[in-house]
């Protein structure tokens, strides 16, 4: 039997595969980086984590299902960021992107609800999450219409928002013809 594949080495692979999944993207920098725009840069091994409170802050909601009722009711749709608080493009996501008044307006249009994937390992399953950070619309009955896996940028969001019917899409511009 070749050594790479023992059972140890393939046991150890999954293990490892695992935690990367159920805990969000590496954290661990390198070298000095800018985690979000006007912050300190990370020193090299550093972790930098987000208030707990900042989803609250930004208006998003912690629980599921209370914001999947609730769009039950209204008939919109479930906007589900799933993000690990040690995952460097979740915090620059969360400090940056999704404060952003573009962002903000389309999903005031939705229910707007922020996962952390560290802290609830049930939703990383139920979800099927296997990376972070991952936005997820849904309706709400939590049938899945979009996912984005990974960091996406402010206009990124609001397309996103907008294909997937959280917002309304932009008018296209028609050419109008000229008659002869």
């Amino acid at each position: 039997m070749n050594p790479v594949f023992s059972r140890s080495n393939v046991a150890f692979v999954c293990a490892v595969t695992l935690a990367l999944t159920l805990g969000g993207c590496a954290a661990r920098t390198t070298t000095g980086s800018t985690v979000a725009t006007g912050s300190a840069p990370l020193a090299p091994g550093e972790i930098r984590q987000l208030r707990p409170s900042m989803a609250v802050d930004q208006g998003w909601q912690p629980d599921l299902g209370a914001a999947q009722k609730r769009a039950q009711e209204s008939g919109r749709l479930v906007v589900a960021f799933f993000a690990a608080p040690h995952c460097p493009p979740c915090v620059h996501m969360k400090t940056d992107v999704l404060p952003q008044p573009a962002v903000q307006a389309a999903l005031a249009q939705g229910e707007a609800v922020m996962i952390d994937t560290q802290a609830t390992p049930s939703m990383i399953r139920k979800y099927a999450i296997t990376g972070t950070p991952t936005l997820l619309v849904m309706d709400g009955a939590g049938r899945e219409i979009s996912r984005t896996v990974g960091y996406v940028d402010a206009n990124q969001v609001v397309a996103i928002l907008a294909n997937a019917g959280v917002t309304a899409k932009p008018a296209k511009a028609s050419k109008k013809t000229a008659r002869r």
